[in-house]
């Protein structure tokens, strides 16, 4: 009879260490909304990324005037 043994002692720590490392995602969540922050101050201060073509009233057709 062949018996295999699996040892799951390692995988099962560092999945334990990686669930605790991300009980607590306000660090990083508040690193993301910084990012986020500066990315749409400076899509506003540039006009848009491409350059916004600005709105346009829809027809009575449903395109556009």
């Amino acid at each position: 009879m062949i018996e295999i043994k699996i040892d799951s002692n390692q995988v099962t720590s560092t999945l334990q260490r990686l669930a605790k490392a991300a009980s607590n995602l306000s660090p990083v969540m508040g690193v993301i909304a910084g990012i986020m922050h500066d990315a749409v101050e400076e899509n506003f201060a540039k006009g848009g990324r491409p350059t916004w073509a600005g709105l346009h009233r829809p027809s009575a057709t449903g395109g556009v005037d």
